[in-house]
């Protein structure tokens, strides 16, 4: 049997929602219309410490952290310890580059609340402002691993540390790891090609291009990649054969499509790596702008 909530718990995870999506951001709109909505309620008298902590959140997740730190201390002087302001407090400083501040109201927020993912995540990027990387590796691994549901940047979060260090096929490793538990996100999918590509660590480099190639709207660039990979790889049958397979799909495109912009690059590229002539498209000059010295030159008179 699930348990309802209790209000305190169920403010507290009101204001976690609006973390969850701290990195995207939110709309400017949006912000404006949460913030005057519990302002509005705020008016009315009744739970003002609640309210005021869910108006600091939101404060918090749209950059605002001067205000949110002031929401903050508001609530504390209502409600002296019935909301859990530290996080969102240590976050605040963090977002104003206060690292050593922050760095302590996170520390304090942890030995309360154990193993807390967003709090061991918000500390291990403070340890990295620091310069405490082997700390911050820590807690972002720590972290990633409590999450119920990890995103693919908090996974490249942890291999550019790695990548940063010099850890670079360690950072391969995290990068698969990711790809177990959050699926083949083009964010993971373009940090796993990137440094797999500098490592010449072809096979992850590929696997990594065919799922771009699968979640791209438009495939062809990522075909493209792919047969540039295999000829990178010294594997010119298999990259012949994907230049040719990139022909043959191209061409069955109606014309229109085929002959302009990004189509019509990735179809010069197949026949330049299949040695065919490219020919380069000629563009008449429009008609008014081939007017134009004609009608200009007959407006003036010169005198002899």
């Amino acid at each position: 049997m699930i348990r309802p909530l209790k209000p305190d718990a169920l403010k507290w995870a009101v204001c976690i929602l609006w973390l969850w999506h701290v990195d995207e951001g939110m709309g400017h709109g949006a912000y404006h219309e949460v913030v005057e909505r519990l302002e509005s309620r705020i008016q009315s008298g009744r739970e003002e410490a609640g309210l005021r902590f869910e108006l600091a959140c939101a404060h918090q997740e749209h950059g605002e952290w001067v205000v949110a730190l002031v929401e903050l201390e508001r609530v504390e002087r209502l409600a002296p310890g019935a909301h859990q302001t530290r996080l969102i407090q240590g976050m605040a400083l963090a977002t104003g580059r206060h690292w050593s501040h922050a760095l302590v109201v996170l520390e304090d927020f942890l030995n309360a609340t154990p193993g807390h993912a967003q709090a061991l995540r918000q500390r291990g990027r403070v340890m990295w402002k620091l310069g405490r990387r082997s700390e911050a590796e820590r807690d972002l691994r720590v972290a990633f691993e409590r999450e119920a549901k990890p995103t693919g940047e908090q996974v490249t979060e942890i291999s550019d540390l790695l990548i940063i260090s010099g850890r670079e096929s360690e950072a391969v490793g995290v990068l698969q790891r990711g790809r177990e538990r959050v699926g083949d996100e083009p964010v993971l999918l373009e940090a796993l090609l990137k440094v797999a590509e500098r490592l010449e660590r072809w096979d992850e480099a590929l696997a990594a291009t065919e799922g771009l190639q699968q979640a791209a709207p438009r495939p062809e660039p990522w075909m493209v990649k792919r047969a540039e990979l295999l000829g990178m790889a010294g594997r010119e049958d298999e990259a012949r054969r994907s230049w040719q397979a990139l022909r043959e799909h191209l061409m069955k495109l109606p014309s229109l499509e085929r002959g302009t912009g990004q189509m019509a690059e990735c179809l010069s590229r197949a026949k330049r790596a299949l040695g065919e002539t490219v020919l380069m498209p000629v563009v008449a000059s429009p008609a008014a702008a081939a007017r134009r010295p004609v009608e200009t030159s007959s407006s003036f008179s010169f005198k002899p």
